[in-house]
């Protein structure tokens, strides 16, 4: 099991037991999310900078 799935599992799990079909979808809706957004907490809290395409010059700048 992946870490990243855990919390959209357990949220989808909560769902089934609270017979709730909104939970689930939520579950659903935030599953492929959570790589990024961990991603993106884990970069700013090691302070890595993450490039960006500058329109400017045309190629990615730091």
């Amino acid at each position: 099991m992946c870490v990243s799935e855990a919390p959209p599992k357990e949220i989808a799990t909560f769902g089934l037991l609270a017979n709730s079909t909104a939970v689930i979808i939520g579950a659903m809706i935030i599953a492929p999310l959570m790589l990024p957004i961990r991603g993106l907490a884990f970069g700013a809290l090691i302070g890595t900078h993450i490039p960006h395409f500058n329109l400017k010059y045309g190629r990615i700048t730091k």
